[in-house]
């Protein structure tokens, strides 16, 4: 189910529904056949990636195609996100780099000018 659900590229309603009508297959597969391991499951319901594309093949394509398109976007803004996030980074250490002014109190300040009208 884990590997199946792995190519399922879906919205959760459907990831969720597929759960539950999986793991009632199972059960009732396992319960009807004695000693059943992976290669009786795979060679009666198919491999993970089959599975998921009979199972995607029942979803509306409209329904698919816009969650893919909201996946693509999201995906896309949070790559430009990171990107900012590193750019503003870089420059941070840049400026953070750069010496700030040395400050001179009013007290130096006065002793220097008494020199310079000496």
């Amino acid at each position: 189910m884990r590997a199946t659900k792995h190519y399922l590229i879906c919205p959760k309603e459907y990831q969720n529904q597929f759960s539950i009508q999986m793991k009632e297959d199972l059960e009732k597969f396992i319960l009807e056949n004695d000693n059943v391991e992976y290669e009786d499951i795979v060679q009666f319901f198919g491999t993970p990636l089959e599975l998921a594309n009979f199972y995607l093949s029942q979803i509306p394509a409209d329904e698919l195609n816009r969650y893919k398109t909201k996946l693509k976007y999201s995906f896309i803004i949070c790559a430009i996100i990171l990107a900012m996030i590193l750019v503003s980074i870089i420059i941070l250490l840049l400026f953070k780099d750069l010496k700030e002014p040395e400050t001179i109190y009013i007290h130096e300040s006065v002793e220097l000018l008494d020199k310079y009208i000496e």
